[in-house]
Order: structure tokens, then C-alpha cells, then sequence
């Protein structure tokens, strides 16, 4: 029931955005316009360095290694197709951070996994309205970990562009977002658990 519950919302959300769709059927070699464009995108992202490794977050700075996160500029908007594991199953909140340092900060006495990377990218001064409305363009689609801590379905934001990922990181957070800052702060991702450095690997 639980791989049919993610074969769902794995459907669902790839159905959902026609830029995630294209993205998965242009397979180099096929002859399709589509595909010609696709990746001569993903060479010229390639060469930015945008491709990101994700590295557990620990008191003491990055731990081990969980996956990455290819970075695809696209004409919808950026696409993040994640290859990550070892994470709790369910969903994660997934944030552009303002500063590429995965390093601890302190707070109120406490260290603060993941701090240095400052608060969501948020160059228009919005509200935690999520990836689709006015607010912090860090707000990402979250992303679902199946019940091995895998995750692999891509998420598009389609207000961002390339040109704001440079100097960011991607943090992944350990629960959920609901997009809002009720009932709990910043959509009730608490602590920070995985970041990596757009274009640092």
C-alpha cells in the first residue's frame, strides 16, 4: 500500500508540470527538437558547475555524503532532479538559502546545524508563501523520501531563475512545509538535516 501511496504522489507530481515531463522524456539522441534544446541546457548547466552534492548537517560542520541534486535551468522555471538517501521517510521542506556555508551558527546559546546558510533567499522581503505565490523565491516544492529515504522525483520551481543560484545553498529540512508561518515558523520544517552549495562538488 505505501509503494502505491508513492507511485501516486510520484505520478502525480511529475503530471502536474509539463517542464518536468519534457525534461524526463527528452532522451539525447531521439532527434526531437525537444531534446536537441534539453541538452544543449544541460551542457551549458554543466558547465556553470550548478550540479550540487548534499552532505548530512551536523554540529560540527557537513557529515556524510547523501546524494545530489542535478540544477537544470528550464523554460518553466529551475528544475531539481534529486538523487538523495538517507533521510526519514515522508516529506522534507527544501529551501534556496541566502549563503553557501553548510557550516553551524549559534542561537540563543545553541548550535544550529546548517545555520551559516542564513535564512531563504528572499531578495523581495515576501512572506513564506511557497514555490508558486509572491513571497520568498527560496521556497522550494518539498520533496518525498520513500520508505527507504530515497529520493528521486524532481521538482520545478518556476519562479526562480538561473542567475539567483549562484553564492546559495540547498538545505533540506526534517519535516514538511505547509507554506506558512501558522502554526509553527517557516511552514514547520524544524531543524535543518542535509545542505549543499549550488555548483560545489
Amino acid at each position: 500500500m505505501y509503494r502505491f501511496t508513492e507511485y501516486l504522489v510520484a505520478l502525480a507530481f511529475i503530471g502536474s508540470f509539463p517542464a518536468v515531463a519534457m525534461a524526463q522524456q527528452a532522451v539525447p539522441g531521439d532527434g526531437s527538437q525537444d531534446t536537441m534544446e534539453m541538452t544543449g541546457k544541460a551542457q551549458e548547466n554543466k558547465k556553470r558547475g550548478m550540479d550540487t552534492e548534499i552532505y548530512e548537517l551536523t554540529e560540527e560542520g557537513t557529515g556524510d555524503v547523501m546524494g545530489s541534486v542535478k540544477v537544470r535551468a528550464n523554460p518553466h522555471g529551475v528544475l531539481f532532479v534529486p538523487e538523495l538517501s538517507g533521510l526519514t521517510p515522508g516529506v522534507h521542506g527544501f529551501h534556496l538559502h541566502e549563503n553557501p556555508d553548510c557550516g553551524p551558527s549559534e542561537k540563543d546559546g545553541d548550535t544550529v546545524p546548517g545555520g551559516a546558510a542564513g535564512g531563504h533567499y528572499n531578495p523581495g522581503g515576501g512572506g513564506h508563501n511557497g514555490p508558486y505565490q509572491e513571497g520568498h523565491k527560496g521556497d522550494l516544492p518539498a520533496l518525498y523520501a520513500n520508505q527507504d529515504g530515497e529520493v528521486s522525483v524532481p521538482v520545478l520551481a518556476p519562479r526562480l531563475m538561473a542567475r539567483d543560484l549562484h553564492g546559495r545553498a540547498l538545505i533540506i529540512h526534517q519535516n514538511g512545509d505547509n507554506y506558512s508561518d501558522d502554526p509553527k515558523p517557516l511552514g514547520g520544517g524544524g531543524s535543518r538535516v542535509a545542505c549543499g552549495i549550488i555548483g560545489e562538488r
